[in-house]
């Protein structure tokens, strides 16, 4: 079983913690090297701070009158060509679609693209747009859980997250069979995982970074930049405008309906997609197995990706339990052993 160690909450700060919901960060990140060493100092994105608004704030016309159309302001996030930086928080499934929609288009894509792995399979990509909004902790509907004015932990508080510049997640995290057909190029040990292929792939951080993140680079459209999330994108990606524990709700069946975790698991693991997706169809972002997350050196130096034991994950395992400290989308702990993991690609922005 894995074993895990909460993050003290001095040490989880985020470096956005405290923005307001319109602002801009300039740099929202660094690169990531190839090598062993882990984080590099490569732009991720991230353009001039400050507000540059339109008159309307609607990217598309009429079709901008829903929420996040006529109520997003521009705000030069990333300074992202034409793109609309999308700032109204929440939003619903329809809106989240239609900036899906908006954005592919304009970045000359469809909202979900297939990297060719080789052999027939597949790795299909999905579009996350650009946008800004605030986290905030939900009251809970759950007993015995820490903290009882907010039932959150001090590290899953009201904080800001700015996503700069569109991005594309793995519509799933990588599965045996995804993994199995890159094994014959992988520049280490080309043995195949055994189990059913749609299973999701556990492997340690260190392998997932300096060996099966090249090899999928080595399959990427030209231009695109293959890497692991940083804890915002990944939650920003995983909530698709909620600001729920789920990405469905609240309660135990809104958790259910979109993952496995103690309580219908059968403390195992499972096949990924056969859980509701959320709305950007993203499948599985809780639940199931611990996420790997990539965490640039940002001055804590601790957990970071260049170092070779510890490293922060999100979601939550097929072990979880909705009514303590694990499943929420918001949670976050360290791992040291082996887990699923799925890829972000920064693509090129007109």
């Amino acid at each position: 079983m894995t074993k895990l160690v909460r993050v003290p909450a001095a040490l989880a700060i985020s470096t956005l913690v405290g923005c307001s919901l319109a602002c801009s960060s300039g740099s929202i990140g660094k690169g990531q090297s190839d090598g062993s060493a882990g984080a590099s100092t490569g732009a991720a994105g991230g353009g001039a701070a400050g507000a540059s608004s339109d008159a309307a704030g609607a990217s598309s016309g009429a079709a901008g009158a829903g929420p996040g159309g006529a109520a997003g302001s521009a705000t030069g996030l990333g300074g992202a060509g034409g793109l609309m930086a999308y700032t109204a928080w929440p939003f619903d499934g329809a809106e989240a679609k239609r900036r899906q929609t908006a954005v592919a288009s304009a970045l000359g894509l469809t909202p979900e693209v297939d990297i060719d792995l080789g052999g027939g399979v597949k790795l299909t990509m999905v579009v996350i747009p650009q946008g800004a909004g605030t986290v905030e902790r939900s009251p809970s509907p759950f007993p015995g859980m820490p903290n009882a004015a907010d039932r959150c932990e001090n590290d899953e508080g009201l904080r800001s997250i700015v996503q700069a510049k569109p991005l594309l997640i793995g519509k799933t995290v990588m599965t045996v069979a995804q993994f199995n057909a890159l094994a014959p190029t992988l520049s280490d040990d080309k043995t195949p995982l055994t189990g059913a292929g749609t299973l999701p792939a556990l492997l340690p951080y260190r392998r997932v970074q300096d060996v099966i993140r090249p090899a999928v680079q080595a399959h990427a459209p030209k231009g695109w930049t293959i890497r692991l999330p940083s804890e915002d994108e990944w939650e920003y990606a995983a909530r698709a405008g909620v600001t729920s524990y789920f990405s469905t709700g609240n309660t135990e069946a809104d958790l259910a309906a979109t993952a496995w975790y103690a309580g219908n698991s059968g403390n195992m693991l499972h096949p990924v997609m056969m859980k509701t997706p959320n709305a950007w169809d993203v499948h599985d972002m809780i639940g199931n197995a611990w996420t790997w997350i990539w965490n640039p050196d940002n001055n804590l130096h601790y957990y970071t990706d260049v170092d070779l034991t510890t490293h922060l994950v999100r979601s939550c395992p097929f072990t979880g339990q909705p009514l303590g400290n694990e499943c929420r989308i918001s949670n976050k702990m360290i791992s040291t052993t082996p887990e699923e993991f799925r890829f972000v690609a920064d693509v090129p922005v007109p």
